[in-house]
């Protein structure tokens, strides 16, 4: 019976079954507005950290990096779509091209600025100057040796000959 049915009758029937409507409501029935935005934060709650964390399955230090990163709101990642989130995501969780992160940045330097017990010496800078002002070899009388070597070619060694 299949091979007497031509082509275009198959093609013509299943475009009528793909145009249907699906899941109309009755007449007279409400259609009631979504509860969730589109990545399924709730729409009733307003879009704290925690409700946001929650909804897209992230933690709160990944919402703080997407934040600092990609300057990305809440309601960004909660209307944008998914695939978008998903890449911000993973650019954030990559290692080899993470930026610096700032408050972790100031830390570090904060730290190496301390000693031993944890203080800052409040003559830290001055020492630092000194100790670099011994390392540094004194000036000879010549005015050339503090100039740079460049092959033995210096601005009095050659003359102008013109054009």
């Amino acid at each position: 019976m299949l091979e007497k049915i031509s082509p275009c009758w198959l093609v013509l029937a299943s475009l009528f079954i793909l145009s249907a409507p699906v899941n109309a409501s009755e007449p007279g029935e409400q259609i009631s507005h979504p509860q969730y935005s589109v990545n399924g934060c709730p729409l009733d709650h307003e879009w704290t950290a925690e409700v946001v964390t929650n909804a897209l399955g992230l933690q709160p230090r990944m919402l703080e990096r997407l934040s600092n990163r990609f300057a990305i709101t809440k309601e960004k990642l909660c209307t944008a779509p998914w695939e978008q989130v998903e890449g911000f995501v993973r650019q954030a969780n990559n290692p080899k091209h993470r930026t610096d992160e700032p408050d972790g940045a100031a830390a570090f330097r904060a730290s190496q600025r301390r000693d031993e017990t944890g203080k800052i010496k409040p003559t830290g800078l001055i020492d630092a100057i000194s100790q670099r002002a011994a390392l540094l070899p004194l000036p000879t009388s010549k005015p050339d040796a503090l100039q740079p070597s460049s092959a033995g070619i210096a601005g009095n060694s050659w003359t102008w000959l013109g054009p």
